[in-house]
């Protein structure tokens, strides 16, 4: 199988401005429905994130069999991405979901 790639401009295909979960799940629809093996967005215009766009994005691009890629990333998204996989990593709340309900 041959390696077909493409570049996506996130900033002109959605917005400058990057919210909500839904839309970061669609673009991850269409970009999952091309027919590339591997595909670079770039995000150079970029101007804010939110934190659940950028969940959702990480979350997809981490399920994803394509080999996806970012360049031009601004200082801004990229803080928001450490964020992200840092949360992932280091839960807040340890044990949470092993713990028992007690009635009071």
């Amino acid at each position: 199988m041959s390696m077909s790639s493409c570049e996506i401009s996130i900033a002109h295909t959605l917005s400058r401005d990057l919210a909500l979960r839904d839309v970061a799940s669609s673009f991850m629809d269409r970009i999952e429905a091309r027919n590339h093996t591997e595909v670079t967005i770039d995000f150079a215009g970029v101007e804010t994130i939110t934190r659940s766009f950028a969940h959702e994005y990480l979350t997809r691009k981490a399920r994803s069999s394509l080999i996806i890629r970012e360049v031009n990333v601004p200082n801004d998204v990229a803080r928001m991405f450490k964020v992200i996989e840092h949360s992932e990593r280091n839960p807040r709340f340890e044990g949470l979901r092993t713990s028992k309900a007690i009635l009071l």
